[in-house]
């Protein structure tokens, strides 16, 4: 996301807050639609809530450091479940969750994982296809800003063969998607806010306006992210699979002498990687964790006389071929331990990934 359009995110949130822009339920301020481009389309203005790639057979996947969830459809031809992920709840009420080819241009920007994602939905069938559909977002703070993210996108017949129609309020217009995403920010006055996807009219095929909704993302504009996440494939660690939010570490707690399985993860073969621990707690942002010129958190307490790495701080082996390993082990004894892996990746402005952190309680 470029440093202009978080200036404007910036701008208009704090414009929002001088002049009490708090009514019963805020009108979304919809940005212009932009054609879909690649993973560089994804924000990552404030702290992500909740993020889906939507349709069945979707997969998770990580965009920009951003990790959109599967959808947890159980099939088509039914009204489609919500979403819940980190306390927030997506309930996108279609009545269609498909895998059929919606993508069929070449990867955007080259990734295939981005066409993937854009080849499933959610939307409306024949016959209710030009039905509004309300949908909601739950668990939000009342008075923090958030911005919305959504991705419409059917290319089979080019621009404007298919398009969906947006709004905060169902017959209210808004934004029209063929091939785009779209964000809007919004104040949260109630722990629930709806938009629409519809009315529909339009589209250059006849009848074929379509409610369709291939990815969807909510950040918190107002929180400041406090642990590291697995958001980058090149560093990933978590203990018997648990894993935290950028408001709450990761901690596992297991009895003495009971296995539990390290699972670490990266994308970056061949390149220096290593694990640090100490026995000292975490540390969070707000208590003055260091921070990359690229924003990711380091929580182990650098000041801790115990902290360590298995290779001298990246002085040991590159990363194999294999994206993951896993590693059972126990304990015999009660501690507690701090854990957080570092591994090169000439692809982030600071040069390494960061994964999430561990705390391991053994009693």
């Amino acid at each position: 996301m470029s440093v202009t359009r978080k200036t404007r995110v910036w701008l208009l949130g704090s414009l929002l807050t001088l002049v009490g822009f708090a009514p019963a339920q805020t009108s979304i301020i919809w940005n212009a639609p932009v054609p879909v481009s690649g993973p560089n389309d994804v924000s990552t203005v404030g702290v992500g809530a909740i993020a889906v790639n939507c349709g069945l057979g979707s997969s998770q996947a990580t965009f920009n450091g951003v990790t959109f969830l599967p959808d947890p459809t159980p099939g088509n031809f039914i009204i489609q479940p919500p979403i819940t992920a980190n306390g927030y709840t997506l309930d996108l009420p279609y009545n269609r969750a498909s895998s059929s080819n919606f993508w069929t241009s070449p990867a955007p920007s080259g990734s295939t994982t981005m066409g993937q994602a854009l080849d499933t939905a959610r939307y409306l069938g024949p016959g209710s296809n030009t039905a509004p559909v309300t949908c909601t977002i739950s668990g939000l703070t009342v008075g923090n800003f958030y911005e919305i993210q959504i991705w419409s996108a059917d290319d089979r017949g080019g621009p404007g063969w298919r398009v969906s129609n947006w709004a905060d309020t169902c017959g209210v217009a808004g934004p029209s998607l063929s091939i785009h995403s779209v964000t809007g920010i919004f104040s949260a006055t109630s722990a629930s806010r709806t938009f629409c996807n519809g009315p529909q009219t339009g589209g250059a095929q006849p009848g074929a306006a379509y409610n369709l909704l291939n990815m969807i993302q909510v950040r918190d504009l107002s929180a400041t992210p406090e642990y590291q996440t697995n958001a980058f494939p090149g560093a990933s660690l978590d203990i018997n699979g648990v894993q935290g939010t950028n408001q709450t570490a990761a901690t596992v707690t297991i009895p003495t002498g009971v296995p539990a399985t390290l699972n670490l993860g990266s994308t970056n073969a061949g390149q220096l990687w290593d694990l640090g621990s100490g026995l000292a707690p975490l540390i969070p942002a707000s208590a003055g964790a260091l921070t990359t010129s690229d924003g990711q958190i380091v929580n182990l307490d650098i000041a801790d006389p115990t902290l360590g790495f298995w290779f001298n701080l990246l002085q040991g082996p590159t990363w194999g071929p294999t994206t993951s390993v896993s590693a059972p082990f126990s304990l015999s004894f009660a501690t507690g331990v701090s854990l957080q892996m570092i591994v090169v990746d000439p692809s982030l402005l600071s040069g390494v990934a960061l994964s999430q952190p561990v705390r391991l309680i053994v009693q």
